[in-house]
């Protein structure tokens, strides 16, 4: 499994990394909808902690390990949020 602090220069961030509570680990909806496999989810997670909104990256820090469990199961709403994501990683 491919780990979320990727050392992968192409997704470093100058972004301090998130609080220590969450493991520094801020990937769970991404990794949920685009797949483990998908290397989208890194260019998501490149995208959130350089270029996203504060208010978005506080928020998902916060309840994304939550929201991705929820939304485990909608394959519908993570249609939806990957179409989201998409557009955001290709700004």
């Amino acid at each position: 499994m491919t780990d979320c602090n990727s050392n992968d220069s192409k997704y470093m961030s100058t972004v301090p990394p998130p609080p220590p509570d969450n493991g520094g680990q801020i990937c769970w909806v991404a990794r949920e909808v685009y797949g483990v496999n998908d290397g989208r989810w890194l260019e998501f997670r490149s995208w959130l902690l350089g270029e996203a909104p504060g208010w978005l990256r506080k928020t998902y820090v916060k309840h994304g390990a939550a929201f991705a469990t929820w939304v485990s199961d909608k394959p519908l709403i993570k249609k939806g949020l990957r179409r989201m994501m998409d557009r955001a990683i290709r700004r």
